[in-house]
């Protein structure tokens, strides 16, 4: 209950993240690779834990919604519907090939 971020590293890790709160959206978003974190848990006992990766990310995607925020609200590099992924990924291999084919 009641948790707080107490700690965040310097080290950085960028990773899709999606929401069921806005559906069908993506982004590539930057988070602290590990936390630190404290609270009480369900026996009403101060607990305090270190976590890294995904751990790390979904804690912080979950303390999030507890302030309000959601992962668009973050520093990200890149915004997808599936619609718009699908499309980059297909022009990413039509370049590819014509560059391939322009090799002599």
């Amino acid at each position: 209950m009641n948790p707080v971020i107490t700690y965040k590293s310097d080290e950085i890790d960028s990773v899709w993240e999606g929401c069921l709160s806005i559906p069908g959206i993506k982004a590539v978003v930057y988070r602290p690779k590990t936390i630190g974190i404290s609270g009480y848990n369900e026996d009403e006992q101060f607990v305090q834990q270190m976590v890294t990766h995904y751990h790390a990310r979904n804690l912080q995607h979950e303390i999030d919604h507890l302030d309000g925020i959601t992962f668009l609200d973050r520093d990200y590099k890149y915004i997808s519907t599936k619609s718009e992924l699908l499309n980059g990924i297909l022009e990413l291999a039509s370049a590819e090939t014509i560059q391939m084919g322009d090799t002599p």
